[in-house]
């Protein structure tokens, strides 16, 4: 319970790094209007993430198929990676 909180703030102080770096790059930039896409980026991946955390919880994937989705993302990244 404690790593999966440790894991969970680490994750939010890194988010909050990021959402601070756009900020501030783009306000003194005369860009500030496209703060908006920033935000709504934001609460796109909030709601996907919500929507994949409830299926996957109705869903009760077992462990078999959690771990080759894993795997398949894996391979996907890589061959961005190399590709």
């Amino acid at each position: 319970m404690l790593s999966a909180f440790l894991i969970s703030l680490r994750e939010g102080v890194e988010l909050l790094s990021s959402l601070a770096s756009y900020s501030f790059y783009l306000s003194p930039n005369r860009r500030s209007q496209l703060a908006r896409f920033v935000w709504s980026g934001v609460a796109v991946a909030g709601a996907l993430s919500l929507a994949v955390a409830i299926a996957l919880e109705r869903w009760q994937i077992n462990q078999t198929a959690l771990k080759a989705c894993c795997f398949a993302g894996a391979v996907f990244v890589i061959s961005m990676i190399i590709g």
